[in-house]
């Protein structure tokens, strides 16, 4: 063992401009984001600000780098993404030695919610031109995340207009009570004004607040219950559900004065939680995802198609076969399916867990055609390929899932930080880029891994031309 120490002063001061790149390794994940973002077409996020007064406002390259950077390390936090503007070497990097404020985090959000959920888009058509992603085949499932809003604070349909009622009450109650201490006041002529009717506004404004929210939930119900009736009569009666649609609410419909676009939505576990129901569409090979987006329903029976509709939106091609479990299934989807030329995949009922497989011969497709849409289900899952393929759901979707969500010990998206369906759908369609970015950077770092071992060196390695060869 040596008897001595380096010498230990963290206050010397460096005679000579270091280089920022000398304190990373290479292939680091700022190097990785810094040559995507170059690649990303960042022209819809325009300027950053269209004001021409005060101080020049931040790159848009960079503060989308660093927001990259922080969601690829699981920061969702704008106080947090400050932190590691300051803390972390990689953010530091990113963002040149500037540390903008959580408050330019948060406006930067508002202000390009459209353009940053657009990058799903590029972030999935990348992939696809590097030959990692093949969409022929892919999956689809949900999943419930839970909204910014309580359970507690939901009111039934019936009893919306007795809570505005009250809520009325209290605020003629609280201006009654400003507008006789005025009075008083003006009585007494007391210059030394000692009322602090603040607390007593705010809470006047909070109460005005609630009501307009539980106005809005109650409107969205309302309309939510015209097209659940309009959609039932505009199927054909061989395919409607036995419910009766009557285009009203029913009375124990949940309305919530937090976030009225946010419902009440049962588990597994059989909890309910006040949540959004979450959807993708994965390609299995890659994981990548190829379609997202946000639904309120609680069942997935509604949500097959619009996985369709959400892939050829996001990348611009529809599946050849298209996965799902037993809650996706109805004479509907999979008649629908068929009509757009999308092979639908989905078994009738829950298939049995410790029985022992046993393939049939596949059918003609006349054979197929000719059988209804639950024995044809039937009939594909009971040969080779149609259980394989079902098989493979598990281990593709479910995974994503679980590498959104995160664990304990490292979480992920767990919840949405504001409020709303459009911005909750905006959050969650950035989430799913940064998933694709994520294995986008674990793909070229096992292909680079593969094909140029060696020793490695403490510079930045050329990874921007690593990616512009993959085109």
């Amino acid at each position: 063992m040596a008897t001595f120490t380096r010498d230990y002063c963290p206050d010397d001061v460096a005679l000579l401009p270091t280089d920022p790149r000398d304190w990373l390794p290479a292939g680091h994940l700022c190097y990785l984001v810094r040559d995507a973002v170059s690649i990303l077409d960042l022209r819809t996020f325009g300027s950053s600000s269209c004001e021409t007064r005060g101080a020049p406002s931040y790159s848009v390259v960079m503060m989308v780098s660093v927001m990259l950077y922080c969601l690829c390390r699981g920061v969702q936090s704008s106080r947090r993404m400050e932190g590691m503007c300051l803390d972390d070497l990689g953010c530091r990097y990113l963002s040149g030695g500037i540390a903008p404020s959580y408050r330019t985090f948060i406006g930067f959000r508002k202000l390009h919610s459209a353009a940053l959920s657009a990058l799903l888009g590029q972030t999935a058509l990348l992939c696809i031109q590097a030959k990692m992603t093949d969409v022929s085949k892919v999956f689809v499932d949900g999943t419930k995340i839970k909204a910014n809003a309580s359970k507690d604070k939901n009111v039934p349909y019936e009893k919306i207009d007795r809570r505005v009622q009250t809520l009325d009450r209290r605020v003629g109650e609280i201006m009654a009570n400003l507008d006789r201490n005025d009075r008083e006041d003006e009585l007494a002529d007391d210059s030394d004004d000692t009322n602090d009717s603040g607390p007593v506004l705010r809470e006047r404004d909070l109460m005005i607040e609630r009501k307009a929210r539980l106005l809005e939930a109650k409107h969205q119900l309302e309309e939510e219950a015209k097209q659940a009736k309009f959609e039932q009569e505009s199927r054909p009666r061989s395919e409607r559900s036995h419910r009766a649609y009557s285009g009203v609410p029913r009375a124990r419909t949940f309305a919530n004065g937090t976030d009225p676009d946010s419902r009440l939505m049962g588990q597994a576990d059989r909890s309910a939680i006040q949540a959004y129901n979450a959807q993708i569409v994965v390609e299995g090979k890659s994981r990548v995802i190829v379609g997202a987006w946000l639904s309120q329903k609680s069942v997935d029976a509604g949500e097959f198609l619009p996985g369709i509709d959400a892939m050829r939106k996001t990348v611009g091609l529809a599946p050849d076969l298209l996965v799902a479990d037993t809650g996706y299934f109805s004479k509907h989807n999979v008649n629908a399916a068929l009509a757009t030329r999308v092979t639908p995949l989905m078994p009738p009922k829950r298939p049995a867990r410790f029985e022992a497989f046993v393939p049939q011969a596949e059918l003609a497709q006349s054979q197929l055609d000719a059988m209804e849409p639950k024995d044809r289900m039937s009939a594909v899952l009971a040969t080779q390929d149609g259980h394989n393929n079902y098989k493979q759901r598990k281990s593709t979707v479910e995974t994503v899932y679980a590498m959104i969500k995160g664990c304990p010990g490292s979480p992920g998206l767990r919840q949405f930080l504001r409020r709303g369906l459009q911005n909750c759908l905006d959050d969650w369609l950035l989430m799913c880029a940064v998933h694709n970015l994520k294995r986008y950077f674990s793909a070229k770092r096992q292909a680079k891994s593969s094909t140029t071992p060696g020793k490695r060196t403490v510079h930045q390695a050329s990874s921007k031309m690593a990616i512009q060869m993959a085109f």
